[in-house]
């Protein structure tokens, strides 16, 4: 079957800016842990935004507290010449109060996107992966959408194996699902790879033309494989169950 990573992605920019910091190992075959930045983009812009988002937040919850304080003199004042009379909302200022509140969650939800925007300068790994593809560089223009880079999975690999039908009856099943090991491997000149696996699932699908049933495979690491692009089966190697 053929090798392929588990997880596959195309990163894309998220904010516009002009990228100002690419990491060292930003080039194809490198392996990023999960949440280890990539690219930056150029952040003053976005750190102002927040900064502004910040002040106005400040400035409307300090108008709620006024008007708290308004209300409350109000109610107190009522108290004291309302007559016993039931005071309207209007004179305890209550409507006041609600469209404070109201401009203060607003001022949260602008500060919350400010932060949002920023940290989106930073174009972060999604998971331990190795470089596939990269589409930007220092000092290119990103745009919303545009592709920054291609990355797969850095150590989880799988490969769909056809059956004929008689092996394919004789998997061990248990509670309707399929499981069993065994070894993977490829010849590279006189040497033998090898990598054990383990079945994940069956696909359900029976092949059209090799009447074949289908297992996925997860294939596992070998750690005495010296050399690291090769202690997974590397995306796109055939191998032999």
């Amino acid at each position: 079957g053929r090798v392929r990573a588990a997880e596959r992605s195309v990163l894309t920019a998220e904010v516009a800016g002009l990228v100002m910091q690419v990491a060292a190992d930003f080039r194809v075959g490198r392996i990023f842990r999960k949440g280890e930045v990539m690219v930056e983009v150029e952040t003053a812009d976005y750190q102002n935004a927040l900064n502004q988002a910040e002040a106005a937040l400040v400035e409307a919850r300090t108008a709620l507290r006024l008007e708290e304080a308004r209300a409350e003199q109000a109610q107190a004042d009522w108290l004291r010449l309302g007559g016993g009379r039931e005071a309207s909302d209007l004179t305890l200022r209550k409507p006041q109060i609600a469209a404070a509140q109201a401009r203060v969650m607003a001022a949260e939800a602008r500060r919350a996107m400010a932060a949002r925007d920023l940290e989106k300068t930073r174009v972060r790994a999604p998971y331990d992966c190795r470089i596939e593809k990269t589409s930007v560089e220092l000092g290119s223009y990103l745009v919303p959408g545009q592709p920054v880079v291609e990355l797969y999975a850095a150590r989880d690999r799988e490969l769909t194996v056809p059956l004929g039908l008689t092996e394919y009856a004789l998997l061990q099943r248990e509670q309707g699902q399929v499981f069993g090991d065994g070894v993977g491997y490829l010849m590279m000149g006189s040497n033998r790879l090898e990598w054990p696996v383990k079945i994940v699932r069956a696909t359900g699908r029976i092949g059209e033309t090799t009447s074949a049933g289908e297992v996925l495979l997860e294939a596992l690491p070998n750690e005495k494989i010296e050399a690291d692009e090769f202690i997974m089966p590397p995306p796109g190697t055939f191998l032999r169950v």
